[in-house]
């Protein structure tokens, strides 16, 4: 490989994820956290942002991913 890998520790999450609601809300930590790593200059993103911003930003962040 010319490049070398990224390799990103997964926070341990208390979710049975033989369950549907908690399969959606390991999925919504995942996406965070992914959105976190690949921008990182931005910062988190704010809980005051509105539900469909923090989403559209998500979705920017991780359309190349």
């Amino acid at each position: 490989m010319a490049k070398k890998s990224i390799v990103i520790n997964l926070p341990i999450v208390p979710y049975n994820q033989s369950k549907h609601s908690d399969v959606v809300q390991y999925l919504e930590v995942l996406q965070e956290l992914l959105s976190e790593v690949y921008a990182p200059d931005e910062g988190s993103i704010a809980e005051e942002v509105s539900q469909l911003e923090k989403l559209e930003r998500t979705e920017t962040l991780l359309k190349g991913v």
